[in-house]
């Protein structure tokens, strides 16, 4: 892309308004494709479009085009970006020297998740912030535009993988704090295992540089185009040693013989340190290194680096990744040392906002996941299914909830209820899997005689292909030499006939294939929905038994909880009872257990444990204590809400589990109906295609 760039960076930007306009078209494309020499079965498929230099004012007409790799739209008259969205494996992009001003946030390059090198090298573009949603990104062109702001490079630090970033020929660079901006702001530590932002896989262009101290050592990273560090071999980051000796005197890794050294060298993660010898050594391929390399923390570093690409520099423990080139130029590691110290109070409440925003994502994913999860097993709601049974009872909400040992009951209850729940949602993910091993197990079995179907009827079509290419030869030779008299067939009857009843005969024979097929498949999915009602049996079985469970601990801590209650109606009610009311007796302990927390210790401790005289009792609570006939139907009617609460949670699972049986054997049984509709087409049209080729020849030899 650079030199791309710099090829290019001379050519003129005034748009020609007497050009001829453009569009993208088929005829565009198809040009495109055979000056490239690419052999694909639809044009659709190609893997790369190059309409440079072709005076195109719009991008239009791309929808098809999903296996599109690389789009050059280079030295245009383009002056929006747009209808680019369905390019999803799009990995690069050049429109430079176009006519571009604006970088839409929507609608432009957001759905470019896969894209990796992006030019807008000589536009109009004053504003590059967008571009932060591109997080694949790892070569970056957006030289000789009209970006005036270096505030508007920090939202490129969510570009995590760019190595390659060009700026060159925008005003912004002018300023003699520019490089120093850019590669601080650019810049930032690699979190060792452990922390929630390691990194979790290896890929390749990778760049790595480890120093130790000052000027000692410098490395890269490359093996791809122009010679930089942005191809896609890269460094080989294994989890056991790589065998071999490489380089000069090379490295040893964590004891082992391998050496690090060497085009294509192995860094293995079997040892945690690294120790490197003061010989040269190359890290990766076609990159080379000219100092000591040393790597003091976890192995891991070396993966977050190969993932990131760029240069790390690892000192005093801490590792920092960066840029790798900037402007065409390699970064210094020292340069990025100043300047982050430079910038570095900032620089700090940035990492940590990174640090935070990272969090919630990964909060968010974990979440979203157990969510999945949930639907996928069937116990979805079951995590807020006590707080929202108590927040939907209207007697608790009204009433019991300022009495203190009714919440000191229902805390209890809640702690119950959750190891019930927690055990019933283990099984239920183990229901889950074995569904899923049914299904794979079932798709095997559909495969395998799907195969042996294909198998039987390409070696009987062989044979009648043999036979049709032989009379087709004859048909040839007799077009050739002509018929011996005028009133002679171009092929006998016989042979005619012959071909005839080898159609019919393949008709019968593909079909009795299919149909044994079929049979097959029948009594697969016969076992397979035979299963699946096993299952959902057994089940259904567990989700009665785990509810009845919750029912029998209701039944028992609503009695247990009446008993207190009354016991406390008792308490007041006698000559000299009740506690002291007053505005210090708030009843906010008596909702803990909506959200959870526990106030036995409120409630006395245990069940049969009053208030006593020496707690403050609420005004609410002494009301509702004092009317003791209205307490106990409260109480009743709670119990009774919670009880229906329970068995209708119960019999939603119940359906949602059968509905998930149905819905899987009528998935595959629809999808085996497809199949063999498909598959009847297919017979019956080669049949058709057949007569009709009888049909052409007899039509033809009679009008002869």
């Amino acid at each position: 892309m650079a030199t791309l760039d710099a090829i290019n960076r001379k050519k003129s930007k005034t748009l020609d308004p007497e050009s001829v306009i453009r569009v993208i078209n088929e005829e565009l494309v198809a040009k495109s494709v055979a000056k490239q020499k690419i052999i694909v079965d639809k044009l659709s498929l190609t893997p790369s479009i190059i309409l440079s230099f072709k005076k195109i004012r719009k991008i239009e007409n791309l929808d098809g085009y999903s296996k599109l790799t690389t789009l050059k739209l280079d030295n245009n008259n383009i002056t929006v970006i747009e209808n680019l969205s369905s390019l999803v494996s799009l990995e690069l992009l050049d429109l430079s020297f176009n006519q571009i001003s604006e970088i839409p946030t929507e609608g432009g390059l957001e759905t470019l998740v896969n894209l990796k090198e992006l030019s807008l090298f000589s536009n109009k573009i004053k504003d590059i912030t967008p571009l932060a949603q591109l997080t694949s990104l790892q070569i970056l062109s957006v030289g000789d535009n009209e970006i005036d702001e270096m505030e508007k490079i920090k939202p490129l630090r969510t570009l995590k993988h760019l190595q390659s970033l060009t700026l060159i020929g925008n005003p912004l660079t002018k300023d003699s704090d520019y490089a120093t901006f850019v590669l601080a702001y650019l810049s930032y530590p690699l979190l060792q295992a452990g922390s929630s932002s390691s990194a979790s896989s290896a890929s390749s262009g990778a760049m790595m540089a480890a120093l130790d101290g000052g000027e000692k050592g410098r490395g890269r990273i490359g093996g791809g185009s122009d010679g930089g560090m942005m191809g896609t071999a890269g460094a080989m980051l294994s989890e056991t040693l790589g065998g071999g000796n490489s380089g000069s005197s090379g490295a040893q890794i964590g004891g082992g013989s391998s050496a690090s050294g060497g085009a294509g060298g192995m860094v293995g993660r079997t040892g945690a340190v690294l120790e490197a010898a003061n010989d040269p050594a190359v890290v990766g391929a076609g990159g080379i290194s000219t100092g000591m390399i040393t790597m003091s923390t976890p192995v891991d570093i070396s993966l977050a680096a190969a993932e990131r690409g760029g240069l790390v520099s690892l000192r005093g423990g801490q590792a920092i990744r960066t840029l790798a080139y900037l402007d065409y130029k390699m970064v210094n590691v020292d340069a990025v040392i100043r300047a982050r110290e430079l910038y570095g109070e900032d620089l700090a409440k940035l990492e940590q906002e990174d640090l935070n925003a990272e969090l919630a994502k990964e909060a968010s994913a974990a979440l979203e996941k157990q969510k999945e999860l949930a639907r996928a097993a069937n116990f979805e709601g079951l995590d807020v299914f006590f707080q929202e049974m108590v927040e939907n009872d209207q007697e608790y909400q009204t009433k019991l909830k300022y009495v203190r040992v009714v919440d000191a009951c229902l805390a209890e209850y809640r702690t119950e209820c959750a190891a019930v729940i927690d055990e019933f949602k283990q099984y239920m993910a183990g229901q889950l899997d074995l569904r899923r091993k049914e299904e794979e197990e079932m798709n095997y079995a559909m495969n395998v005689i799907e195969e042996q179907a294909v198998s039987t009827s390409q070696e009987i079509l062989a044979k009648f292909s043999k036979l049709r290419k032989g009379i087709t030869a004859q048909l040839e030779a007799a077009l050739v030499d002509g018929p011996t008299s005028a009133n002679d067939s171009l092929l006998s009857p016989e042979t005619m006939k012959q071909l005839e009843d080898a159609n019919e005969a393949l008709l019968k024979e593909l079909m009795e294939i299919e149909e044994h097929r079929v049979e097959q498949a029948e009594s697969i999915l016969d076992q397979y929905g035979a299963k699946l009602k096993e299952m959902f049996a057994t089940t259904k079985d567990r989700i009665q038994l785990d509810f009845q469970n919750l029912v029998r601990l209701e039944t028992r801590e609503a009695e247990l909880m009446a008993a207190d209650a009354m016991r406390e109606s008792e308490r007041i009610s006698a000559p000299g009872g009740g506690g002291s009311s007053g505005s210090g007796a708030s009843a906010a302990g008596a909702s803990s257990a909506a959200d959870g927390s526990s106030s036995a210790s409120a409630a006395g401790g245990a069940h049969g444990a009053g208030s006593g005289d020496e707690d403050v009792m609420s005004a609410e609570e002494k009301a509702v204590l004092s009317d003791k006939p209205s307490l106990q139907q409260s109480l009743k009617n709670s119990s009774e809400f919670r009880q229906a609460k329970i068995h209708e949670k119960e019999d939603e699972i119940v359906d949602r589990e059968k509905k998930t049986r149905v819905d899987m054997e009528n998935k595959a049984r629809e999808e085996e109906h497809k199949k063999n509709r498909t598959r009847l087409i297919e017979i019956w049209h080669h049949y058709d295609s057949v007569n009709q080729f009888i049909q052409q020849i007899m039509q033809e030899d009679t009008q002869r």
